[in-house]
């Protein structure tokens, strides 16, 4: 006899049902576009190299990609048609999109988006060039929605909004507004399961805080202040007090999640079958579990070859452009110091990212136990109170100025041993500023280890926790170094617009001329 799974499962497998039936009416297109594969080819390329050098999840590459080029076409102040035009054909060039997948008529639908927002943009007194904070809110909503329209995957948001769901009745906090309360949990969710960035959570929320905007036949002026008034909210959303402590609990709780978006993609429509019998859902857990506890570890060695990718890049750029002049211009070349800063980064995010543990066997059964709590439990779930923690205020400002003491010998010891090797201070500011910010690559790229983990932080080894201990100063600074220099990437900078630009006309022309040749054969054959 098989255990009963409960209401809320029962319509998680509902919405599932729907999201493959809305899948597979999407996949029949007539009259799609096309492109050359010698453009396509150049392309992959170049967008290979361009994403190498930024720490970006997978699924957020191509929404990136779209804001990217969205910017820059605004920029040169393209006609919207033509743009979105362009804009779908450079997707399709570098396989953001699969070929022959997108419909001629979503040129024009897309061409209304981006009149959308670009009427926006002018109402606000911004040119679209992403520099003011508002304009690169607005482009990435405007993204966001173009993404959406081009590829829209529902099985995601269904996930998410199941997982959303289950922690919205197993979450409390000091919060008296329900509207807050239930929207922080579904940030946090967004966050810390989806992974998602600021740009899309506030897409989605958006969506549902004044729908009409991203309806068909929307009227802009009239919903113009409503907008700019929502955006403005979801952004105070955003910055919660207690936004981080949610965020946190969640990612502690999600591999189960994780788990389940694995399944999914693995079993697709057979998994709404499979959970309606405990036991056959169990022994497929245990199975796909230790498949991706392998793929784990694969996924842990490309993480770190593309931040070793990265930070030997962008550590050549500023070497050839700051560190190396400066030695010059003080009329001596401390080989050392520049041997240094340039091996010691990828050297450092190899060593920290050594003692990485997998998850074993008594995960799996914690994991397995989780599920069938979600899944097949008929009792009111257990509510679990989250505080902002003021009570503990006192001891927290003995544990601060430990903090502050460690921060000071760590550093200090660092620039110590520096300034006996003969680092110039410019040089000390490279080497500290890449020491800060592997660190924080590492520590992030460790969290991959724990995506289908819930043993707890406990299990780590001494040594293991010693090194977090010796690094969190230097792991908070490059956290700190990370957001402030995300928006101004060196190297993104000179990629963007020094080569692409030019690129990107450079295979416009090779596609149009690709097509002269082709018709006129088709002249010679008639």
């Amino acid at each position: 006899m098989t255990d009963q799974i409960n209401l809320r499962t029962k319509e998680f497998q509902r919405e599932i049902s729907l999201a493959f039936k809305l899948k597979a009416s999407q996949s029949k297109v007539e009259e799609p576009l096309t492109t050359t594969k010698t453009a396509s080819t150049l392309a992959v390329i170049y967008e290979s190299a361009r994403n190498a050098v930024e720490f970006r999840a997978d699924h957020l590459i191509r929404q990136a990609a779209i804001e990217r080029i969205l910017k820059r076409r605004l920029f040169l102040n393209q006609k919207s048609k033509k743009l979105s035009e362009l804009l779908i054909k450079e997707l399709l060039w570098a396989r953001y999109l699969k070929p022959e997948s997108i419909p001629s008529s979503k040129v024009d639908e897309v061409s209304k988006i981006i009149d959308k927002y670009r009427f926006l943009l002018s109402y606000v007194g911004v040119n679209g060039s992403g520099k003011d904070d508002l304009a690169k809110r607005i482009l990435e909503i405007a993204s966001c929605e173009i993404e959406e329209r081009l590829v829209f995957d529902p099985l995601s948001q269904v996930i998410i909004n199941y997982v959303f769901e289950t922690f919205l009745e197993r979450f409390d906090f000091e919060e008296r507004n329900p509207k807050v309360k239930s929207i922080q949990i579904y940030i946090a969710v967004e966050k810390g399961f989806g992974k998602n960035n600021d740009g899309l959570i506030s897409y989605k929320l958006l969506k549902t805080l004044i729908p009409s905007w991203f309806s068909d036949d929307v009227e802009v002026e009239r919903l113009r202040g409503e907008f700019l008034e929502n955006l403005e909210f979801v952004k105070l959303q955003l910055d919660y007090p207690l936004g981080a402590a949610l965020r946190k609990e969640v990612i502690r709780l999600s591999a189960p999640f994780n788990l389940l978006r694995e399944m999914i993609d693995t079993y697709q429509e057979d998994f709404i079958d499979l959970i309606s019998d405990k036991k056959v859902l169990n022994s497929a857990i245990e199975s796909v579990l230790n498949g991706l506890y392998q793929e784990t570890r694969d996924k842990l060695s490309r993480a770190s070859v593309r931040s070793i990718i990265y930070i030997f890049l962008t550590k050549m750029i500023i070497g050839i452009l700051l560190e190396l002049p400066v030695d010059l211009l003080l009329g001596r070349l401390n080989l050392l110091a520049l041997g240094i800063n340039l091996g010691f980064p990828p050297l450092l995010m190899f060593l920290l990212n050594l003692d990485i543990n997998i998850p074993g066997n008594k995960n799996t059964e914690m994991i397995v136990e989780a599920i069938d709590d979600y899944f097949y439990s008929q009792d009111k779930p257990e509510v679990k109170f989250l505080s902002s923690g003021d009570k503990k205020q006192k001891v927290q400002r003995i544990f601060w100025f430990f903090y502050l003491f460690m921060f000071v010998v760590t550093f200090g010891g660092v620039i110590w041993l520096l300034t006996k090797l003969g680092f110039n201070p410019v040089s000390q500011l490279i080497f500290i500023f890449f020491l800060s910010v592997v660190s924080f690559f590492a520590y992030r790229v460790r969290g991959i280890a724990k995506e289908f983990s819930l043993e707890a932080a406990d299990t780590e080894s001494l040594i293991s926790s010693f090194k977090d201990f010796l690094f969190l100063p230097i792991i908070k600074v490059g956290q700190w170094l990370s957001a402030k220099i995300a928006s101004f990437n060196l190297l993104s900078f000179v990629l963007d617009f020094i080569i692409e630009a030019p690129l990107k006309v450079f295979l416009e022309v090779i596609e149009e001329w690709i097509h002269f040749i082709k018709a006129k054969k088709e002249e010679i054959v008639s």
